[in-house]
């Protein structure tokens, strides 16, 4: 009878069966919440939570405008990802893209992408209310804060 040994319990200097454990966990949680809510913000509106997250920092910035890497800074995306991302915006109307100056490309907001990003707000509020409030506690929301904190990257 063969036993299964994971790089984790043999090699030196690798995560512990716990540490491990507790990091796949943490992915997973996260990955699995947000494709969650993502998914039924899409079925339910045409808007992927990419777009409501672009739509939204567009929308809290001052002008409704900013300059596309700082934009991709924002959400922590790659320049490919959210050149792709705002391409399908553009299409539909929600931003629109200009050369600004020193060859920065500026995104600005639309009133159309405006309004689409107002009319997902009550049914992502919705949807984050059943799939991620309504199974904690005020506790486990406390804890959550304070692992927030202490994992924020300054």
């Amino acid at each position: 009878m063969s036993t299964i040994i994971s790089y984790v319990e043999v090699m030196p200097g690798t995560l512990t069966r716990k540490q491990f454990d507790a990091w796949r966990g943490f992915r997973f949680m996260v990955e699995e919440t947000s494709l969650c809510v993502s998914r039924e913000l899409f079925s339910s509106t045409g808007m992927s939570g990419g777009q409501f997250g672009i739509l939204t920092t567009l929308v809290e910035t001052p002008l409704h405008l900013m300059r596309q890497q700082e934009l991709a800074d924002a959400m922590r995306w790659d320049r490919t990802r959210l050149s792709h991302q705002l391409t399908r915006m553009e299409t539909r109307g929600w931003i629109n893209r200009k050369k600004g100056d020193k060859g920065a490309t500026l995104v600005s907001l639309t009133e159309a992408g405006r309004q689409a990003q107002h009319r997902a707000v009550p049914r992502l509020s919705q949807i984050v209310k059943q799939r991620f409030f309504s199974r904690l506690t005020q506790a486990q929301l406390t804890t959550l804060e304070e692992i927030r904190a202490a994992l924020t990257i300054e």
